[in-house]
């Protein structure tokens, strides 16, 4: 519990937030770094930044959206996430290896293939050309997340559950 207030409730309200946020995840940390464009790779700095200050109290912007919730008990993996991110942005490559090699060895138990693979479906629609390597995975307009208290990933579009 964050605030005082429990994860569902919180969830509640995230129509109300309006912006879509996710934390992009293809495999590693640095594979996803690698192979983000430049927009996503960016939004990935910023909005691990976000969720992070939400879950440590710095800032109660996003601490009930879906994607701050599903990291509540995964904050040390975010952070070498972002940790690689940051290296590999400022092409300490030697870092980013490092802080992927981390993250990898505390992944959430989330991260699976399926949800790797939707993954690559919300990008390649994003950006059918950058991701056109994805192409036979086809479309999707859901965002998929973690819910820490239904033990289950739950499904949004639009903000809206379904």
């Amino acid at each position: 519990m964050l605030g005082g207030s429990s994860n569902s409730a919180r969830a509640t309200t995230f129509a109300k937030q309006e912006k879509a946020m996710n934390v992009f995840i293809v495999g590693s940390p640095l594979e996803t770094a690698m192979v983000l464009d430049m927009k996503r790779f960016n939004k990935q700095c910023i909005e691990t930044k976000q969720i992070l200050d939400a879950l440590f109290g710095e800032s109660e912007a996003w601490n009930r959206h879906p994607a701050t919730l599903q990291y509540e008990e995964h904050k040390l993996w975010l952070q070498n996430y972002q940790s690689c991110f940051l290296a590999y942005k400022s092409r300490n490559f030697e870092g980013a290896v490092i802080y992927s090699q981390l993250a990898d060895s505390i992944r959430p138990p989330f991260q699976t293939e399926s949800f790797f693979l939707q993954m690559k479906r919300r990008l390649y629609t994003k950006n059918p050309r950058y991701y056109a390597q994805w192409a036979d995975l086809g479309t999707s307009d859901q965002n998929w997340y973690w819910s820490p208290t239904e033990q289950k990933i739950i499904k949004y579009v639009n903000g809206k559950r379904v």
